[in-house]
């Protein structure tokens, strides 16, 4: 017996959905490196554009992949070169929830290691010997960092308010933004650090440093990396992140989630094809 006929899908797909960002790319080199997949799928491409016969090369593949439209939350959404993790996505419409899904609350994973006594912070009003690190002395410095705290704005944003000269005005995730500049008034936000749990902590030996992890639970705009900067100058030691990973975001968590080279390798089909 054949089978029932299907109704056509609707097309292009709009839709929000998350991958596991790697370390080392960018969130928008992820993009760009997924649009020619995108671009390549029926499932969400637009009906095929109408090209002048004369039209060639970088111009005819610039309007086919003008053909699908996906982008990243830009409020809190990105993830910096340096981290990993969950990186939420939208495609057509669904770019229009982004915004959504970049202020709900995040979780985060953080690796660090305390640096030799001859590193300088900025800020700092000294700085305390290695041998004095304990799992209770930065169970005691969490404590402040905990419910509603102050951050300054962040590198990048301080860039698009142009109040700090950007240096590539077209690469808003060049660096990360690992410390905040001296504050020009008015560039103060509270944030909320719903949770924060040292995991694991390993006091210094004969050819390691102090080295701990984190779990931590933010409310949207909570900076990580400064968050920790002002951890270090709490702790009166300088602080060197060893990874940083988004593990949920929203209702989206890491350990269900595809890698970006996943998908890229393994493509995207049409239901129906």
């Amino acid at each position: 017996m054949p089978a029932p006929p299907t109704s056509p899908r609707s097309t292009p797909l709009s839709c929000v959905f998350a991958l596991n960002k790697p370390s080392g790319e960018s969130s928008m080199t992820v993009l760009k490196k997924l649009q020619p997949l995108f671009a390549s799928s029926s499932l969400f491409t637009k009906p095929p554009v109408v090209l002048h016969p004369n039209d060639k090369g970088s111009f005819t593949r610039k309007k086919q992949l003008e053909r699908v439209r996906i982008g990243q939350s830009d409020e809190g959404g990105s993830l910096d070169p340096e981290a990993e993790g969950v990186l939420v996505i939208g495609t057509h419409d669904g770019t229009k929830a982004l915004a959504d899904f970049g202020r709900c609350t995040k979780e985060y994973r953080v690796s660090c290691a305390f640096e030799s006594s001859d590193n300088y912070i900025e800020g700092a009003t000294g700085l305390i010997g290695l041998d004095r690190i304990s799992g209770a002395a930065i169970e005691a410095a969490l404590d402040r960092f905990r419910g509603e705290i102050s951050q300054v704005l962040p590198v990048s944003e301080r860039k698009k308010k142009g109040e700090i000269p950007s240096e590539d005005p077209g690469d808003r995730e060049a660096t990360p933004d690992s410390e905040p500049q001296p504050d020009g008034g008015g560039n103060i936000r509270t944030v909320t650090v719903h949770e924060l749990s040292l995991v694991s902590f390993t006091p210094i030996g004969p050819s390691q440093h102090p080295h701990f992890e984190l779990t931590m639970t933010v409310s949207s705009a909570t900076n990580i990396r400064i968050l920790m900067h002002d951890l270090s100058l709490s702790l009166q030691r300088l602080i060197r992140i060893i990874s940083l990973t988004r593990t949920r975001q929203g209702p989206f968590m890491l350990r269900h989630l595809a890698n970006s080279a996943t998908i890229r390798h393994r493509g995207i089909q049409h239901p129906n094809d």
